[in-house]
């Protein structure tokens, strides 16, 4: 998921108000990005707004060039992957 607003925080903030930021996370739903001397080098997501499905397609989908025949219960999960 895409977020309208993108916050940015100094990664000393992040050091100083992990506990606030976080609970602010996981108020408002919205991605933090963590910069480090104005370049940015980590974002931090709810995880509510990732599931475990949609990671993997958007992550993995695609990095998949060769497979044999796997177990029948994951089969299609594989095809799903190699396209």
């Amino acid at each position: 998921m895409e977020n309208t607003t993108e916050q940015k925080i100094g990664i000393r903030e992040l050091k100083k108000d992990l506990c606030r930021i976080i609970e602010q996370i996981n108020e408002t739903g919205e991605s933090v990005t963590v910069t480090k001397r104005g370049i940015p080098v980590v974002e931090i997501n709810p995880i509510a707004q990732i599931s475990t499905i949609e990671y993997i397609r958007q992550h993995l989908k695609g990095s998949v060039v060769y497979f044999e025949e796997t177990h029948h219960d994951t089969e299609e999960d594989w095809e799903i992957l190699k396209d």
